[in-house]
């Protein structure tokens, strides 16, 4: 399983998103610790995206919340999801 930290900070909040991937495609688990403190104008950065895209979606919704943020990869390996279609 792939482990990603997120960590989002700006003035004077701190809130911590542990993603853990099985396969590339979306992550099985997320907010940990306070995630309230993230809560801007009754909304919160939600980054259950494909392992591919996370950067861009993090970096995107956190500018848009005003955050800065930083993104660890903490190890570990997810598969490539693949579909299979039989005719």
């Amino acid at each position: 399983m792939k482990t990603m930290r997120v960590t989002i900070s700006g003035d004077g909040i701190r809130a911590v998103c542990t993603l853990q991937y099985r396969f590339t495609t979306s992550p099985e688990s997320g907010w940990t610790g306070d995630r309230r403190s993230v809560v801007y104008e009754g909304m919160m950065p939600d980054f259950s995206f494909p392992l591919e895209h996370l950067e861009s979606v993090v970096s995107h919704q956190a500018g848009l919340f005003g955050f800065t943020y930083r993104i660890e990869d903490l190890g570990g390996e997810a598969q490539i999801w693949i579909d299979r279609v039989d005719g």
